[in-house]
């Protein structure tokens, strides 16, 4: 009686690049996932902070017109030359709910 084979099959060389091909394009498909999350990641880090640039420069301005307001609602003009409230507070609701949240 004659045997037949060993059972196991021969690997030829295209099964071999064949794995290298789907390993380099794993590679290259992981590199530019993470690419792609870490720019969205900057891109939101830079969206809250231009966000918080907005909101003082909306704060800061509002206080400018407080306190041209206050200036030009003076009569007589103070002596001391200070334009300002007795407890030099500001009496701007969202700043205050701005400031603790």
């Amino acid at each position: 009686m004659k045997l037949r084979g060993s059972g196991l099959k021969r690997c030829n060389s295209t099964s071999g690049s064949t794995l290298v091909t789907v390993v380099v394009t794993g590679a290259i498909l992981g590199l530019v996932t993470a690419g792609t999350m870490a720019l969205g990641s900057f891109q939101l880090r830079m969206a809250h902070g231009r966000n918080d640039w907005i909101a003082a420069y909306h704060h800061a301005e509002n206080a400018l017109h407080w306190a041209a307001q206050m200036i030009a609602d003076a009569w007589p003009a103070p002596s001391s030359g200070v334009y300002a409230t007795a407890d030099g507070t500001l009496s701007l609701p969202y700043m205050q709910e701005a400031l603790q949240g």
